[in-house]
């Protein structure tokens, strides 16, 4: 597939079966940095520290899909803070893919009168992610 990438054909899988009724994703990646400016400097100097990443992803709610449901009873059911691991963030059908080991941080839920229910997972990644460009 070419670039750029239509949202249309992202997906979220874990162990390679893809999670249902996801409607999208968000990763954000981000570096530490200690400031080290010297006295009497002009302009500020910085050490870079440990990198991060984290996330969320939105689905339409359907507790019946057992890997949506694998994500709910992570965080409400048994001990909180299980690693899960092997989660791939498809960009597209070609192989194009973030991938990595998380935990849940947060699973909001929103329910309205005349609507379809939705919830989100957040996440934090454990340890460095990969980027596949297939």
């Amino acid at each position: 597939m070419g670039y750029p990438i239509h949202g249309k054909v992202v997906r979220i899988d874990k162990n390679g079966t893809d999670i249902a009724f996801t409607t999208g994703y968000s990763i954000t990646f981000n570096l530490d940095m200690d400031e080290i400016t010297a006295q009497g400097a002009n302009w500020k100097s910085w050490l870079p520290g440990c990198s991060e990443w984290d996330g969320s992803m939105e689905l339409m709610f359907d507790p019946s899909n057992t890997e949506q449901k694998a994500l709910m009873d992570n965080i409400i059911n048994a001990t909180p803070g299980t690693k899960l691991t092997d989660v791939t963030f498809e960009l597209e059908d070609s192989g194009d893919n973030f991938s990595g080991d998380i935990y849940i941080t947060s699973f909001p839920v929103t329910a309205n009168l005349g609507g379809k229910v939705t919830c989100s997972f957040s996440f934090k990644g454990d340890g460095a992610p990969s980027l596949t460009i297939a």
